[in-house]
């Protein structure tokens, strides 16, 4: 039903003329207010419809930019629906939820043992947990290194472009669950909030042109590996 809802959604963008888009913005503000309260904000999560949640937020932040109103009320209206779902009462056992989950997070074996290969569409996107079920992120980009992936960058801040903190963290400091869908990264969240951060780095090194390299990994790489294996040595 969900993915029905984003194809039909998605759909409106082509068949709605360009217009002022007041309304849709105070919309989209009063859902960022409800669903950013931790409840809401942890059900959502619980209830595995970030990713529709995330896709149809970014469509219609789209839209309010753009000034095509009718296309970004139909898909303000389709979030509401999709947040007043979520909040019914009895829509989700919490309590059960949280003990399944932290069962998942504690079979979780090291990518570097896992016998399947991560593949960079199988990375992006995947969530973040540490081994308490503390949510760190979701994985937003990757750097390769001569053997494959050597660093996944974490976007910090949660879904709906809330927060923009990007941290490069060693592809062998994850483990990952049974069913390959969740990344697991032990580490005291306020601790993570230290390490080097890749969109300031990224800032400091954006280039006078479109031809120039938006960011210098190898300046801040060995950063990054002495500040992971400070965690290790302490």
């Amino acid at each position: 039903m969900k993915r029905l809802l984003l194809a039909t959604t998605a759909c409106a963008v082509f068949a709605s003329a360009p217009a002022f888009a007041e309304e849709c913005r105070a919309r989209l503000d009063g859902l960022e207010q409800n669903i950013g309260t931790e409840e809401a904000y942890w059900t959502v999560l619980r209830s595995g419809m970030d990713d529709e949640v995330g896709v149809l937020w970014d469509v219609a932040s789209g839209l309010e930019r753009e000034g095509n109103e009718e296309a970004c009320l139909q898909i303000a209206g389709a979030l509401e629906a999709i947040i007043a779902e979520t909040q019914a009462p009895g829509f989700i056992d919490a309590s059960a939820w949280e003990a399944e989950q932290l069962a998942r997070l504690d079979e979780a074996t090291p990518v570097t043992e896992n016998q399947g290969r991560m593949r960079i569409q199988d990375i992006m996107g995947m969530s973040v947990y540490t081994p308490r079920n503390e949510y760190l992120g979701e994985i937003d980009d990757v750097i390769l290194s001569d053997s494959g992936i050597g660093y996944a960058v974490i976007e910090r801040g949660g879904f709906l472009d809330i927060g923009d903190d990007e941290v490069p963290v060693p592809r062998d400091r994850f483990s990952v669950t049974r069913d390959r869908c969740i990344l697991v990264l032990d580490i005291d969240p306020a601790r993570l909030e230290e390490a080097p951060n890749y969109q300031v780095e990224m800032e400091a090194f954006e280039g006078e042109n479109d031809d120039e390299p938006m960011v210098d990994f190898d300046a801040m790489r060995s950063k990054v590996d002495a500040f992971f294996d400070d965690l290790t040595s302490g």
